[in-house]
């Protein structure tokens, strides 16, 4: 539109006209203060990460109650949720088999997966001790002592598991070492009493308890830590060992006598 002279209407108002007030004035920016800064990210609070994950898992491991072939039962509320999507999918529950499986199989590959990269780094341990000790025995020197020892490690080559015939940690073997060693000194003691009691039959009673002391930590031990020795032979098994040299009968001395040794 235009006014008589031709000219365009000043106070027409429409689609990209707006009001003289609210136009941009030339020369002067239509935002003076312009653009606004960007939200900094907020900062990560690891502890505060660490005590949501903390909540989540004892979340997780609250007993809670759950009524199971008429019984009422106590589980962690995530076994719960587990039955619970066992259940709905033995039913039928076509999302619910979906699930299941999906977090079997997930589960399966991520312990296989870090089977394999245990299996993978014992085997490299092994293999370089094997070259250290071979080079050793060429200088006819001894041989280094390390934790674990690898004569002490067993690998199954079809399951890929891991089984410690010794002790994994410096800390465990100066705690084996130490048993050891006391053992040792408790049968040399057990060896002395006996020898009192031969020497003097009539006093016998006055041996009898420290005997039934030393005798009962001496027989602790002896089925509890091997030495290196045997520990280190080919095919040993240390939880066999100790189920065939459990004695059940095993107990200790009730007596107050020796409590503080």
């Amino acid at each position: 539109m235009s006014d008589g002279d031709g000219n365009p209407s000043k106070s027409v108002v429409g689609y990209r006209s707006p009001p003289v007030e609210h136009q941009f004035k030339k020369g002067r920016s239509g935002n003076p203060r312009g653009r606004p800064r960007k939200a900094k990210p907020p900062v990560k609070d690891l502890l505060w990460d660490y005590h949501i994950a903390d909540l989540i898992l004892l979340e997780a491991a609250r007993p809670v109650q759950i009524r199971e072939n008429d019984q009422i039962v106590e589980l962690p509320m995530i076994q719960a949720i587990l039955r619970s999507l066992s259940v709905a999918a033995l039913k039928g529950d076509r999302r619910a088999q979906l699930a299941a499986a999906s977090m079997v199989q997930t589960t399966q590959d991520k312990l296989l997966d870090a089977r394999r990269t245990v299996y993978q780094a014992v085997k490299d341990y092994k293999d370089r001790y094997r070259k250290i000790f071979a080079d050793y025995d060429a200088r006819d020197e001894q041989r280094p002592e390390t934790v674990p020892h690898p004569d002490e490690i067993v690998v199954d080559e079809d399951t890929l598991r891991i089984r410690y015939n010794g002790p994994a940690s410096h800390d465990e073997k100066a705690e084996w070492d130490k048993l050891l060693q006391r053992r040792d000194a408790f049968k040399e003691e057990l060896e002395e009493l006996k020898a009192e009691v031969a020497r003097s039959p009539e006093d016998a009673h006055v041996y009898e308890d420290d005997i039934k002391y030393v005798d009962y930590f001496v027989r602790l031990i002896d089925q509890t830590i091997p030495d290196e020795k045997t520990r280190r032979e080919p095919g040993f098994d240390l939880r066999s060992w100790r189920e065939q040299r459990r004695d059940p009968t095993l107990r200790r001395p009730t007596f107050g006598s020796r409590s503080g040794r």
